[in-house]
């Protein structure tokens, strides 16, 4: 997996708690994952089946860390257990996914991502097995959080994908 597939995904992570939260994130060393357990119950997935690389992006969040980026968001102070934690995760997967798939589109790689599912239950994350999970582990401001990034470039020489011809 390359880094230059990984890095718009941990930038865009950044600069969204930055720019939404005035967060300060910062980022550990990033470590292959074994196994396919939920480091948190609050994780986004988003399916990323593009023409020139597919797999998988997860974030997952203990329930305080959450919590804190939801109420700054927001700007208020809500209830541990508010629907608008579920709802600020699946928004900050869409942003970073999104942010992500337009610089790496400015780098000439294509990236298809699919609708994100969210939960604030999540046990398992349905990475593609056949390829490596990178994890960075992040903390704000003393809140862990994990990144999951699954990602494989595409072969040049695939005839027909996506109604296109990409040779």
């Amino acid at each position: 997996m390359k880094v230059e597939l990984i890095n718009p995904f941990i930038e865009q992570l950044v600069k969204v708690l930055e720019t939404m939260g005035e967060f300060e994130p910062k980022h550990d060393s990033p470590f292959l994952k074994q196994g396919s357990e939920a480091f948190s119950p609050y994780t986004g997935q988003i399916p990323i089946n593009g023409i020139d690389a597919y797999g998988h992006l997860a974030l997952s969040f203990k329930p305080e860390t959450i919590h804190t980026i939801a109420c700054k968001f927001i700007g208020e102070e809500l209830s541990k257990d508010a629907p608008e934690c579920v709802e600020i995760l699946g928004e900050l997967a869409n942003m970073v996914s999104g942010g992500a798939k337009a610089k790496l589109a400015d780098q000439g790689i294509d990236l298809g991502l699919s609708s994100p599912t969210f939960t604030d239950k999540a046990q398992v994350i349905d990475h593609p097995e056949s390829l490596p999970v990178i994890v960075i582990p992040f903390n704000l401001n003393g809140l862990p959080f994990h990144l999951e990034v699954s990602l494989k470039e595409r072969t040049k020489n695939w005839p027909l994908l996506g109604g296109r011809l990409h040779w």
